[in-house]
């Protein structure tokens, strides 16, 4: 518990340990989120925007109101739990870094433009654009910070 008070984690294996799984599950879960949504929605702009608003052509329905907000909601609950946990974490680790502030913020910033975004490309292009771009950067910069979290800990380790 020393290193949640001083941010000192040399002489600590096991919570480095346990830090660095919980890293790594993360990272599996944000993966897997992608590609969850990716066969959800599909994997280009083109794909994402033709679930959302529908396609008369090829006979594809528009994404319903209620399933999105289903899915929305759910994703904002684990969503804001991975920020939580990862900003007090990054945080510790990184002592006052300025680039750990500025990539939480985008990936706040990122966050919110993703979760609101779907609704608008029930009815709009730019919509689907929005949420496709916000959606890959946050989940990327998560990646990145815990990337950068697990170099952080095996560089504390080696000490």
């Amino acid at each position: 518990m020393k290193f949640f008070v001083s941010g000192d984690i040399k002489h600590q294996r096991k919570l480095v340990l346990a830090i660095f799984i919980v890293a790594l599950f993360f990272i599996l879960f944000l993966l897997s989120d992608m590609w969850v949504k990716s066969k959800l929605f599909g994997l280009t702009i083109h794909d994402v925007s033709q679930t959302l608003l529908g396609d008369e052509e090829n006979f594809i329905e528009p994404y319903a109101f209620s399933t999105l907000l289903e899915m929305i909601h759910t994703d904002l609950f684990f969503v804001m739990m991975l920020f939580i946990l990862s900003g007090a974490l990054y945080f510790r680790i990184k002592k006052q870094s300025k680039r750990a502030r500025i990539i939480m913020s985008i990936i706040l910033l990122m966050v919110f433009v993703s979760m609101i975004t779907p609704f608008v490309g029930l009815h709009y292009y730019l919509g689907s654009l929005l949420w496709y771009y916000s959606f890959i950067i946050w989940h990327l910069l998560f990646i990145v910070i815990y990337i950068d979290i697990i170099v952080m800990l095996s560089k504390a380790s080696d000490d």
